[in-house]
């Protein structure tokens, strides 16, 4: 069986270079932290790529459906989207942007 977080590691790998960047969870999913603070994910039953953006700029991607809210007690967490693992567009981008 496919490991569904391979490809969230394989783009987290040169995050990982940095020396702010560590590997870490949030909420039982694995996660990227930016001196501490979270700024990626992976949803280890889909592998969708959870990103904290500005609020704004997930609700364009969700308008855009280059993601999906995440929901994951029904409620959105409104600076994170989910993306799929085969996004419309490519989305490799808003981790790194995420970094500031």
């Amino acid at each position: 069986m496919t490991d569904p977080t391979a490809s969230f590691w394989e783009l987290a790998r040169p995050l990982l270079d940095r020396d702010s960047v560590t590997r870490s969870t949030m909420m039982g999913l694995p996660c990227l932290r930016r001196d501490g603070a979270f700024f990626a994910a992976c949803d280890h039953t889909t592998g969708n790529l959870l990103v904290k953006l500005p609020e704004n700029d997930v609700t364009t991607l969700i308008a855009d459906g280059d993601a999906v809210p995440f929901a994951p007690a029904g409620r959105r967490f409104r600076p994170m989207g989910s993306h799929h693992r085969r996004p419309r567009r490519h989305v490799a981008g808003p981790p790194a942007r995420s970094l500031g």
